[in-house]
């Protein structure tokens, strides 16, 4: 989708819109108007403005359509009468949506980095050993019984035993 080129201006009661857009298609132009939003929507364009101010749809509110210069032209209401929006000239300020949600943090914690041999589950070391006994390294792990020397622990939360050590 493509931003279009648009122009705002304002008087004490309502909010001029102009769009140009040239390659609209207008048959399936969409236009929504609530509280501090409005979005334009006209293949191959989209754009989506935040108010400072709310506005509203009214029966006074109109739009029009000018074919030779391909562009736009909405009006529309403020919710205050007599209300002035600061800032319609700096763009980047309309076209960024309002901070009013919060960022969620990861919900991934790292505890510790190795777990010790009562936190591992008996059927974890069983498959150590059936792979050790698989690449013959039975004899090795019986001499070092030790088997975090053989098998590293790699991985989310350190769940895969199977990687060999060089």
């Amino acid at each position: 989708m493509l931003t279009p080129l648009f122009e705002l201006s304002q008087n004490e009661d309502n909010v001029a819109i102009i769009i140009k857009a040239p390659y609209a298609n207008i048959a399936d132009t969409e236009v929504y108007v609530e509280d501090t939003d409005f979005r334009f929507c006209s293949s191959p364009y989209y754009l989506r403005l935040h108010f400072p101010g709310q506005i509203k749809e009214t029966e006074y509110t109109s739009g029009k359509y000018d074919s030779d210069k391909g562009q736009f032209t909405f009006i529309v209401n403020k919710i205050n009468q007599g209300e002035h929006f600061p800032d319609l000239d700096l763009i980047s300020k309309l076209l960024i949506p309002p901070n009013n949600h919060r960022v969620a943090k990861p919900g991934i914690e790292v505890s510790s980095r190795h777990r010790s041999k009562a936190q591992r589950s008996p059927e974890k070391s069983w498959l150590v050993i059936m792979y050790c006994v698989s690449t013959h390294l039975l004899a090795n792990l019986i001499t070092h019984n030790n088997t975090s020397s053989l098998c590293q622990s790699y991985g989310f939360d350190s769940y895969p035993e199977t990687f060999l050590l060089p």
